[in-house]
């Protein structure tokens, strides 16, 4: 399938710490355009006297973004700590690529999905009904590549459309991966049951509070999203958290990992007065 390009959510008022698209990309540019000046200065720049210019275009990338965005606390702190210049530098960098990536998609979102969490990001998604083969991972179970064979060998012999996002929930203290999934096109595709160890279950509709990531997924990155997540809720009066951790994994194994991009997710639900 000819890979797509993934739209990112709209932004959802209060409910999102994303700014609009356009902020995103003129803070993307203001800080691309100061990482390009203090890279072009006369070596007889200091380091601080560039640290001090490219501060100068953090806090104006920061401004852009507005006070809800966690980039832009980032670019707040990264502005007031006295980092030496390369860290400064690299740091910067990373971030203006988070504000400018687009993730690749290799299959359709299931029907009624909806799209991309903006990278270092929370976002509240709402998912339909939908239906899912899923694949126990107890412990001692085996490595999670062999969830993802019996899994893509189920919706091979049953001639089930590959979709993307792949879902993988994990325990109560998001330490370890308990499932992976696929899921269906729709609630039509398909018959539920189980067979081997592969069962194929409808799941009701679904609120998340979402966090975008690009590159490498890893145990310690996760935990780093599901802990901004659990930040972002505990400062807010209208919605908690209702359940485990999942992450939504966007891209196989043939991606690179400068493009790759999955999203950590916490189910949650109206706070009760």
């Amino acid at each position: 399938m000819t890979p797509a390009i993934a739209l990112f959510v709209l932004v959802q008022g209060s409910l999102s710490t994303a700014p609009a698209a356009d902020l995103r990309a003129s803070a993307a540019l203001t800080l691309t355009t100061g990482l390009g000046a203090v890279q072009s200065e006369v070596p007889e720049f200091s380091d601080a006297q560039r640290s001090a210019r490219l501060r100068e275009s953090i806090a104006a990338a920061a401004i852009d973004l507005g006070a809800a965005s966690l980039l832009g606390s980032r670019l707040r702190s990264l502005a007031a700590a006295s980092a030496p210049f390369s860290d400064l530098q690299r740091e910067t960098g990373a971030i203006a690529v988070d504000l400018s990536f687009m993730p690749v998609i290799e299959a359709d979102r299931p029907r009624g999905f909806p799209g991309a969490t903006p990278v270092g990001e929370v976002l509240v998604l709402d998912y339909p009904a939908s239906r899912l083969a899923r694949v126990s991972m107890k412990r001692g179970y085996g490595p999670e590549n062999s969830a993802f064979r019996k899994l893509f060998q189920h919706i091979e012999s049953n001639r089930i459309p590959m979709t993307a996002p792949v879902e993988m929930t994990y325990d109560a203290a998001g330490e370890r991966q308990t499932a992976m999934a696929f899921l269906y096109a729709s609630t039509d595709v398909g018959r539920l049951g189980s067979a081997g160890e592969v069962e194929v279950v409808d799941v009701a509709p679904l609120r998340v509070a979402s966090f975008g990531l690009r590159g490498r997924r890893t145990d310690e990155r996760v935990l780093d999203a599901k802990r901004a997540v659990e930040g972002w809720l505990a400062g807010r009066s209208d919605i908690e958290a209702a359940g485990h951790v999942r992450v939504m994994g966007w891209n196989g194994p043939m991606t690179p990992i400068t493009r790759s991009y999955f999203e950590v997710q916490i189910p949650v639900r109206a706070k009760t007065p």
